[in-house]
């Protein structure tokens, strides 16, 4: 569902607040840009051809299985792909999904709810069985989720699953964070 613009604004500002405290500049083109990813998702926002943000709930009736941009990917084998957002915070040239702040392709950006996601992977890892590897991903950057850290240690606690592994382009990465995922059950 399209949220309201006070409760968009809020989302939005959650995940800048990530975003800004973990880099102050991003890429393009290879070019360290000096501006604040704040400055750019607001002008993105505010622009007409910004794109929307979509907050992805159970109450919203959005599934989490058929979308190829967020929620659960089962490609029928031990390994589920999850998906949480599909925001960026980079523009790298050779990106087959073109995100990024300065995208011309995503016209939605979608964060989804860490409960329902965490309890849709959990019904789908009582099906599968043990030995299951989530594997972290997204078309954006996994880490921009605002409550990654609390995703890892939310799916830790399935039983089914044996690896939680994240692919990400290292930027929101620090000692602290590190710590905090590795604490949090973060396999590799």
């Amino acid at each position: 569902r399209n949220m309201e613009n006070k409760e968009l604004r809020k989302i939005v500002e959650e995940v800048v607040g990530v975003m800004k405290k973990s880099i102050p500049c991003f890429f393009v083109k290879n070019k360290k840009v000096k501006i604040p990813l704040k400055d750019v998702l607001y002008e993105q926002k505010e622009a007409s051809s910004s794109p929307k943000f979509v907050m992805v709930t159970r109450e919203s009736g959005i599934p989490l299985l058929g979308h190829i941009a967020f929620g659960i990917l089962d490609r029928g084998s031990n390994l589920l792909q999850v998906r949480a957002t599909t925001l960026c915070n980079m523009n790298c040239s050779f990106c087959s999904t073109d995100g990024g702040p300065y995208s011309k392709w995503h016209k939605t950006n979608y964060l989804v709810d860490v409960d329902y996601l965490a309890d849709e992977v959990e019904n789908i890892a009582k099906i599968k069985g043990d030995g299951l590897i989530i594997f972290l991903d997204s078309v954006g950057e996994p880490m921009s989720y605002p409550h990654f850290v609390d995703l890892v240690r939310k799916l830790r606690k399935i039983p089914e699953i044996s690896e939680i592994v994240v692919i990400t382009n290292g930027t929101f990465l620090t000692k602290e964070k590190i710590d905090q995922l590795q604490e949090a059950g973060l396999t590799r």
